[in-house]
């Protein structure tokens, strides 16, 4: 049963091209979802589209992730669920809500410079922007030069991937160049099997604190109580994916800061000391404090 011509409106139709997709995409898309599984010839016969047309909006709708093809002596097109073309929808509406976010601060920076020139002042006015949006490998430039930068302070919630993968290690180096130089550091993550080994490593010269939350909360740091770092994303094997905000807004810088001392409070340390029992009667031995057993080769040691 082909979809209700009904249905199919401009309004709808005009929807689904909001979302990225062209005309015949978005027809060819409700056509086969209400077909089922079919041969490009039926899906051409239903959406009243020329064959060649139709199987290459097919086409392109297997390269947006809204069609999947089943091969065989003639390929069968299905159309996703609804439930999954919405999440390509919402991620793709996130994606380009970014983008223009970082337009608009940009658009912003240019505007300030046509007053400032006008006004006889310095055309570069970049620095003063309150907020930007950062993505790819200027995340990280940016972040490793306020922490080489950094004078008093640095204060962190840091993401378990930053202590194996080599998008941190250069950011961690350069926290224990700046503790070195007198920065007043200090780390919280989330200890895993993985990263307990390099977490053991570093918390020998930085201070690390465990809490279970910054796995699943937002990331952020802090450098010398004026700029505040907030992840957006969390790219693991290259930074592509990154995304971060910088804010030199007070109020905000404040406000991470509170919740960055509640968890510090909640926290423990990643390096523990073993407990002796002196004399102990058989039976009895050292042991580690439970709360660290998920990650006893790091818990346990002393500095």
């Amino acid at each position: 049963m082909p979809v209700d011509e009904g249905l199919l409106t401009a309004e709808r139709l005009a929807d689904l091209r909001e979302m990225g997709l062209t005309h015949q995409e978005s027809v060819v898309y409700a056509v086969l979802l209400s077909m089922g599984p079919s041969h490009a010839r039926q899906v051409s016969e239903r959406a009243n589209l020329p064959r060649e047309d139709s199987y290459r909006v097919l086409k392109h709708l297997e390269a947006k992730g809204l069609v999947e093809v089943v091969l065989g002596k003639t390929s069968v097109f299905v159309a996703v669920s609804p439930r999954v073309a919405v999440r390509s929808f919402v991620s793709k509406v996130e994606t380009r809500s970014e983008e223009l976010m970082q337009k608009a601060y940009d658009l912003g920076v240019w505007l300030e410079t046509i007053k400032h020139t006008a006004m006889g002042g310095e055309e570069v006015v970049h620095d003063s922007t309150s907020v930007r949006v950062f993505s790819g490998n200027q995340v990280f430039t940016e972040l490793e030069k306020m922490i080489r930068e950094a004078t008093k302070q640095y204060s962190g919630l840091l993401a378990p991937f930053t202590f194996v993968s080599f998008l941190g290690s250069q950011i961690l180096e350069d926290l224990v160049s700046a503790s070195k130089r007198g920065v007043d550091v200090r780390i919280i993550t989330t200890i895993t099997n993985e990263t307990s080994e390099s977490v053991r490593r570093y918390s020998r010269v930085l201070p690390v604190r465990h809490h279970p939350a910054v796995s699943q909360g937002i990331r952020f740091s802090i450098v010398d109580g004026s700029v505040a770092v907030v992840a957006l994303t969390e790219p693991v094997k290259n930074a592509e994916g990154a995304r971060v905000l910088y804010s030199s807004i007070p109020t905000l810088t404040r406000g991470l800061m509170f919740h960055f001392e509640e968890m510090w409070k909640e926290s423990r340390p990643t390096v523990q000391p073993l407990r002796h029992v002196r004399k102990a009667p058989v039976g009895f031995a050292r042991y580690t404090t439970p709360e660290y057993n998920a990650a006893s080769d790091v818990h346990g040691h002393g500095r």
